[in-house]
């Protein structure tokens, strides 16, 4: 079987309709003719400061992620020969056109993993076919998996953390973390010399904070961190995160590989000394990517000292995600899921509120977000509201999809699934409410990809202005009108775009089944329509 995967490129991604998010860009109604005369030099001079402070302020930045996965089957035998998993990644739209530098060193990057994956997937695939040939019966396919989790993404800093798996046979495959760390306004690599002032001092501290948080019998006997950092630094695995600089050791560095990988991380707050100045200003709320089975350390309560954080995932034999356990500091609280996936997110307020927003999917690709507090140090849940982090779709045949994951509580897109017209993924802005669930200013869902219905029947509708959202008049739809079904409120609006521009809106009676616009059931109305269940 000839092996194919897809031809994608950052560009592509980055073309996407994912400019949905502002990108902390801020308009500012300032020297309005009216106001001129009436301004002192004092307010204009005041005003200004006030203005360059806010621009000047550390606002985080979308970036999209997502995989892209093949396998290489040998027909004659059914058995796989290799199979391959790749990160997709990039800056989204709005932020890419302020921030170039930074969106052209993630393109690259991104390619570059790419590049790197399929080289190796195509060597693999040759010596799965040699493996084959005396190895039948016990052979069971070579894989190598890469994928992203966003540690931190804003103006200042853009922090990525990858997870590895290998399997090239033998008896067990090798895993581990690497790391990629950029100042967001030149798009160039930042050093671990670049972030830490006293590198002398700081073997000292990752032993201290490795044999507290640890059992010392897993290291290898006088293990030397001096020399492993003098020696090995352009080698070592961090992140700058929100909260500090994060390590990174993986098996058979520190530890022989049954002791697994190890995590610790300095704080600002513990530490401010040994930063540079300018990587320690973060934005004042900030939500970042948890990934499963991994330690963390946040102060959650306020109280200035990290909690351990980790979360992971419980399986049964429907799904794989049946329950959530989150672990702080040893209490652990147990949710049922019974999804087949999950993302979480931490999310963090100024006012030192920390949210766990947990996205689950089952059936249907259908999406339940469930929010939890942490700010008393143990997980609480609030609620669960249906809908989950935006997604859109690069490839319909394959389902390749890349994510917008929140990194700005205060501005974010989340999608649902609306059933009024047809089951159709919808999307709003979202900011974090009082409570730490999602509120929306927005009515209506709007919908990225464009499903067009045909009209049976002649329909009248109302016209709404696109910018005010008033309705200005009605007009009459011919049967047989192409129309595109652009947005709705879930409830009972539906607006449609019609061939000449304008918006129609039609109202629906949804209470009981089926639908029926003016007692007249939509199915009678429309051609194409599609539901899911």
């Amino acid at each position: 079987m000839k092996h194919k995967y897809l031809k994608l490129t950052l560009m592509l991604c980055t073309a996407l309709c994912l400019g949905l998010t502002s990108c902390g860009a801020i308009e500012n109604d300032i020297n309005k003719e009216s106001n001129v005369n009436k301004e002192s030099n004092v307010n204009k001079e005041n005003d200004s400061l006030k203005i360059e402070q806010e621009e000047i302020a550390v606002r985080p930045l979308g970036i999209y992620t997502g995989e892209y996965s093949e396998q290489e089957w040998s027909q004659t035998d059914n058995k796989m020969l290799a199979g391959v998993i790749y990160p997709i990644f990039g800056l989204e739209k709005t932020c890419a056109i302020d921030y170039p530098n930074l969106a052209k060193a993630l393109s690259d990057l991104s390619e570059q993993k790419k590049s790197d994956a399929m080289e190796e997937y195509e060597d693999m695939i040759l010596t799965a076919q040699d493996e084959l040939l005396y190895n039948l019966e016990y052979f069971n396919g070579l894989t190598t998996e890469n994928t992203v989790t966003v540690r931190r993404s804003d103006t200042n800093v853009t922090s990525l953390l990858f997870h590895y798996y290998s399997y090239q046979g033998g008896a067990h495959g090798n895993y581990g973390y690497g790391s990629a760390n950029y100042n967001s306004q030149t798009g160039q690599q930042i050093k671990l010399e670049d972030v830490i002032s006293n590198t002398n001092k700081l073997s000292d501290l990752v032993e201290k904070h490795l044999y507290e948080v640890y059992d010392t019998e897993a290291f290898y006997e006088n293990i030397d961190l001096k020399t492993y950092f003098l020696e090995e630094k352009n080698q070592i695995t961090w992140t700058l995160d929100y909260n500090g600089i994060t390590f990174y050791f993986n098996p058979y560095e520190i530890a022989p590989y049954a002791a697994g990988t190890f995590i610790i991380t300095l704080t600002y707050d513990e530490y401010p000394d040994l930063f540079e100045g300018k990587y320690i200003e973060v934005p004042k709320n900030y939500a970042i990517e948890i990934s499963d089975n991994t330690i963390y350390h946040y102060d959650l309560n306020g109280d200035g000292d990290a909690e351990q954080l980790s979360i992971w995932k419980r399986a049964d034999e429907n799904y794989e995600c049946n329950q959530i356990c989150i672990n702080i500091d040893e209490q652990i609280i147990e949710d049922d899921l019974s999804a087949f996936d999950m993302d979480v997110v931490l999310v963090h307020l100024a006012d030192d509120k920390n949210y766990l927003y947990v996205e689950s999917t089952s059936e249907n690709d259908y999406k339940i977000l469930t929010v939890y507090d942490l700010s008393k140090g143990i997980a609480v849940k609030i609620d669960s509201v249906a809908g989950g982090f935006y997604t859109s779709v690069l490839d319909e045949e394959k389902y390749v999809t890349v994510k917008l994951i929140i990194t700005n509580p205060e501005e974010f897109l989340l999608d649902t699934y609306t059933d009024l017209l047809s089951t159709v993924h919808g999307h709003k802005i979202y900011s974090v409410g009082k409570n730490g669930l999602p509120v929306s200013e927005d009515e209506l869902y709007v919908f990225d990809s464009e499903y067009i219905f045909t009209l049976l029947q002649s329909l009248e509708v109302e016209v709404v202005n696109e910018e005010s959202g008033k309705i200005t008049g009605k007009k009459i739809i011919d049967a047989g009108t192409r129309v595109v079904y652009w947005r709705t409120d879930n409830e009972s609006v539906a607006d449609l775009k019609l061939p000449d521009g304008t918006i129609g809106r039609i109202i629906l009676d949804s209470g009981e089944w089926p639908r029926t616009i003016n007692n007249v059931p939509i199915e009678e109305i429309f051609d194409n329509l599609l539901f899911a269940g």
